[in-house]
């Protein structure tokens, strides 16, 4: 599946750049709800863009 059926590039470098304050899973939802992602897409996509955003490099590299 086409990453951009996920989520549209547009709203995750949005997200990426501008992220919620403070970086929840129900922020994160709200903007990603607010920018007009589906259910479905905030349902698959939601808690790993609040994972990422909390720990963008989880190797500690």
């Amino acid at each position: 599946m086409p990453t951009e059926n996920l989520l549209t590039p547009d709203t995750l470098r949005r997200i990426c750049w501008i992220p919620p304050a403070p970086i929840t899973p129900e922020t994160v939802d709200a903007f990603l709800t607010e920018r007009g992602a589906r259910p479905w897409q905030v349902e698959n996509v939601g808690a790993i863009v609040t994972v990422a955003l909390l720990d963008p490099d989880p190797a500690g590299a």
